[in-house]
């Protein structure tokens, strides 16, 4: 039995914060049962679900599949504002694109990292609408030691990086810097403010 190819979409969000328009850009395959896909920090759907073969795995499994590129990542808008990365903003995002895709029906939501807040985020506010949650890379030990510490920013943030001057930075802040700096979809400035 094929399975159904992901095609992208693009869904207007509301505005962000200075006026422009905001947009989610987002991969969809499959019929049935629906599955939210939430990626992590620094990457996009393609990265975190298609090229690690979950996403064809669940449209193949027979779930109606949508992975978006959260706001600041992949193709989605991108913003120079820290305000257009608040939680809440995230959260809206998401909401806004199930209620397109699916309405009101219930769905399930897997989320990995970054995306893991997220979805804790939405079912939060929405425990009505989710059916199962799946949260992974959120390690105790990740939010004890680096968490959202301010050197990754600093890393990403392009002034520091162009000084040369990385003696300052943590060696784990100058390996995610080359990490995010490795796909080409990033634009590590706007990484740095969502991340502030």
């Amino acid at each position: 039995m094929p399975v159904d190819r992901a095609t992208r979409h693009v869904l207007d969000v509301g505005r962000l914060t200075a006026g422009g328009p905001a947009y989610v850009s987002f991969l969809r395959a499959g019929r049935g049962a629906p599955v939210l896909l939430l990626h992590g920090f620094a990457s996009d759907a393609s990265d975190d679900w298609v090229e690690t073969g979950w996403f064809e795995a669940l449209v193949a499994a027979g779930f109606d599949v949508i992975a978006p590129d959260l706001r600041g990542h992949g193709q989605s808008v991108k913003s120079r504002d820290p305000a257009d990365y608040r939680l809440d903003v995230f959260t809206g995002d998401v909401a806004t694109l199930c209620e397109h895709c699916w309405g009101d029906r219930r769905f399930s939501l897997v989320g990995y990292s970054m995306g893991a807040h997220v979805a804790m985020s939405l079912a939060l506010a929405s425990t009505d609408r989710i059916a199962n949650l799946v949260l992974g890379g959120m390690g105790d030990r990740v939010a004890a030691t680096v968490g959202l510490a301010p050197e990754f920013a600093d890393a990403l943030d392009e002034q520091n990086s162009r000084s040369g001057d990385r003696r300052d930075l943590p060696s784990y802040a100058v390996r995610f810097r080359q990490h995010a700096a490795s796909r080409t979809f990033n634009d590590l400035g706007v990484l740095a403010v969502c991340l502030r």
